[in-house]
């Protein structure tokens, strides 16, 4: 029925936007009016279910006042009335129970801090960036697991109520090192995230405009990511992405007191102490890299590691550098890297029927990772190379100029390109097209569904098709 539909859309609404309701009004206003379908399905978590509850006691409220001062003709009106503006008592739920909600949060944070406190010795390593935190969390890890026990962040779990669930679960007297993946929306979202305890040691992946809708500047975005040094220990190591610009004209003023060690993916940038030799090679199928990391020390690691990425020798080098601060052997970092997997969902491959290579690289959704994709796709020169994208959400006023970039650049990456229609679709056609992809190569549909449902009649024997991003309902 239509009206479940519309308050499940408004419900869903609210959750994508995190319970900001600045946030889910200004949603609201773009599409006020469900889809024809929602691509994230509502998830009825507790406090969901709490601000249902008081909202319907809201509609209901209003109906037996409605009831006992004008009848029943008047209740039904008021209940169509609260079905249709349903987003009023959600948002007086949603005020009803902030100071609720607020004290259970600050409870279980409190809580997790505790117990952490009760383990002194679990040194805590905490990774943030605009790309590459959850690859840099998995990397590291699996070199680290071949002399510690570790406990790490699960999946995309980024934030302080994720980290103290991980905590109250999961954290015992057996764990020696834990991994922690920091998200940031504001700034002081990750000095909240280093009050669980200080970082030990700190990885800066690379800052850009992912999330600029949300900072409102780069110059923001900067300062929030930087809050990780500025609140590691005194002479903390700092593990930084010596390839990302941003980074290395800003670290600077945040590295006081910190042992700033600095990683890249190319042998040729001077200012990195850890950093591949020259000769990365990649597998007859592509889907394999070879390359030697050098140290500091002097020492060398020969990789082979099953990750699509140019970025992929960086990786291993910024976890090469924890890796012996941290006093693993030669042998034990070598047997991690035999041990690495593909991060899920971010260039991971796998084998279609009919011979046809799927790279899921649906979570991926930054300017740097968006290049990086396109950069793999053109490495599979002998198939059929399609790329499906609805493009990049949180880009602000840049929207235009990055999606039209990305365009060109897909332009000699793809030889097909299928779009997921929304408000990014016509500046990415317009890039493809001014860097002369043949308009009949771009196929658009309404939604993901309706791609997917397609694609039987689109693939052929051999190809090899890239999914980049996902595209949120709170988004249009």
């Amino acid at each position: 029925m239509y009206p479940i539909r519309l308050i499940r859309y408004h419900f869903s609404l609210l959750q994508l936007e995190n319970y900001r309701l600045e946030r889910f009004w200004r949603a609201l206003s773009r599409r006020y009016l469900p889809p024809q379908s929602l691509r994230q399905e509502l998830v009825w978590t507790a406090k969901m279910r709490a601000v249902a509850a008081v909202a319907w006691t809201a509609v209901g409220a209003v109906c037996l006042y409605a009831l006992g001062n004008g009848g029943i003709g008047w209740a039904v009106a008021g209940f169509a009335l609260g079905v249709m503006a349903f987003p009023l008592p959600i948002s007086i739920a949603v005020i009803v129970l902030s100071p609720v909600d607020a004290l259970a949060k600050r409870r279980r944070i409190m809580r997790a801090k505790a117990k952490l406190a009760l383990y002194p010795a679990v040194k805590v390593i905490g990774i943030t960036g605009s790309y590459g935190k959850t690859s840099m969390k998995e990397t590291v890890a699996a070199i680290l697991a071949e002399k510690y026990r570790v406990l790490k962040t699960p999946d995309s779990v980024n934030t302080p109520l994720g980290i103290a669930k991980l905590i109250a679960d999961h954290l015992t007297g057996e764990t020696e090192v834990m991994i922690v993946e920091m998200g940031a929306y504001q700034k002081g979202d990750i000095r909240d995230l280093c009050a669980f305890k200080t970082p030990d040691i700190a990885i800066l992946t690379g800052i850009n405009e992912a999330h600029l809708e949300r900072f409102g500047s780069i110059e923001n975005t900067i300062v929030a990511k930087f809050e990780l040094l500025d609140h590691a220990k005194d002479g903390a190591l700092a593990i930084l992405n010596a390839d990302d610009d941003v980074v290395l004209r800003s670290y600077g003023v945040h590295a006081h007191k910190k042992k700033v060690v600095l990683y890249s993916s190319f042998p040729g940038n001077e200012k990195a102490d850890y950093k591949p030799r020259e000769g990365t090679r990649w597998s007859a199928d592509g889907l394999e890299g070879s390359f030697a990391i050098g140290s500091e020390g002097g020492a060398t690691y020969d990789a082979r590691v099953p990750l699509l990425g140019s970025y992929a020798p960086g990786m291993v080098a910024g976890a090469i550098a924890v890796a012996e601060r941290l006093g693993l052997t030669h042998d034990e970092i070598m047997r991690g890297l035999m041990n690495m997997r593909p991060t899920p969902h971010r260039l991971e491959p796998f084998m279609a029927s009919g011979n046809v290579l799927v790279i899921d690289d649906s979570y991926n959704g930054n300017t740097h990772g968006a290049r990086e994709a396109m950069r793999v796709l053109a490495r599979f020169a002998d198939r059929r190379k399609i790329y499906c994208t609805p493009g990049l959400v949180e880009t602000g006023p840049m929207s235009k100029i990055i999606h039209q970039a990305l365009g060109a650049q897909l332009a000699k990456a793809a030889d097909l390109v299928i779009l997921i229609r929304n408000s990014a679709t016509r500046h990415m056609r317009e890039g493809l097209l001014a860097a002369g992809f043949a308009e009949n190569a771009v196929k658009e549909f309404g939604t993901a569904q309706e791609a997917h449902a397609a694609l039987p009649g689109i693939l052929k024997d051999g190809d090899v098709i890239l999914f980049q991003n996902d595209w949120p309902d709170n988004y249009f």
